[in-house]
């Protein structure tokens, strides 16, 4: 299984960074109570897997370029039936008495 959220992924890697360096020893078990622990703070506090700001800009340009195509779509169906309601353009020198 692999965790999507990217700050609990950090604060993994930064205990397994202390271990490594012999800053902390870091039983499977202690590593393991640490994590759930993290875990249940993000919950808490609503930051489990939730969006970076990145995300956040990415949602916002997302939602910018739907609104748009839709707004597009909706001028270009009124332009087209506002042409369907223009009468047919006349000829050059086509008399218009026949």
């Amino acid at each position: 299984m692999v965790c999507s959220d990217k700050e609990f992924v950090k604060y993994i890697t930064d205990l397994e960074t202390d271990h490594d360096l012999k800053n902390q020893q870091i039983t499977a078990a202690k590593l393991m109570k640490l994590a759930e622990k993290k875990y249940k703070i993000m919950v808490l506090l609503e930051k489990w897997e939730a969006p970076t700001q990145v995300d956040e800009q990415i949602m916002a340009l997302q939602a910018k370029i739907s609104d748009m195509k839709q707004k597009f779509e909706t001028k270009k169906k009124r332009k087209k039936d506002d042409d369907d309601k223009k009468p047919a353009p006349r000829k050059k020198n086509q008399n218009i008495y026949n």
